[in-house]
């Protein structure tokens, strides 16, 4: 009897090894499916607040006159950085930009002047003298929306009909989506 015992207590024990087991790979599994449900969720937040920047956003005109309405391209695009926008969280995905976007003629930026010594490290990447400009104010008529640096998109007519503010292209997702969708600028 003693010896049933014991080989009953075993398998037992066996047995709810292998159910904790299995219970601790259907936590690990629930919790990966929650982290994706969450990044997805975020992705998803992102987008949608882009999509009501953009969505309210009439064709606005630059309150300021330069290369960009010289520039014979049909699309323009401006990383307008506000004052002290390039901060050290922002340096990333302002590099970025420049890396993907600094040969092409229709790409400027327009940055305050505060910005002005980080700026001087990175410029060199443009390969261009008539890439940046600085400003003591606003680029346009409604920038103080928060945001303290933007990706400004141009039409052929030089009208702001798009932006993304660099906040949502810290996101490498978001950021490769604009990288896919961004065509029409030609190489200086």
């Amino acid at each position: 009897m003693l010896l049933l015992f014991m080989a009953l207590a075993v398998w037992l024990s066996i047995k709810i090894k292998k159910a904790y087991d299995q219970i601790e790979i259907y936590q690990a599994s629930q919790k990966a499916i929650l982290d994706d449900y969450l990044a997805l969720q975020h992705q998803l937040d992102i987008l949608q607040e882009a999509f009501q920047i953009n969505f309210k956003m009439n064709p606005e005109p630059l309150l300021t006159d330069g290369p960009v309405s010289e520039n014979q391209s049909n699309n323009s695009m401006i990383l307008y950085l506000k004052p002290y926008a390039c901060s050290p969280c922002n340096m990333p995905a302002i590099n970025s930009l420049i890396k993907n976007f600094g040969r092409h003629k229709g790409f400027y930026i327009f940055s305050h002047t505060s910005n002005r010594s980080f700026l001087s490290e990175i410029t060199d990447e443009l390969k261009r003298d008539d890439a940046v400009f600085w400003l003591e104010t606003n680029l346009y008529n409604h920038a103080d929306d928060g945001y303290d640096a933007e990706l400004l998109f141009l039409n052929g007519e030089k009208l702001i009909t798009g932006q993304m503010p660099l906040e949502l292209l810290k996101e490498n997702y978001i950021f490769n989506l604009v990288l896919q969708g961004l065509t029409g600028l030609d190489d200086y």
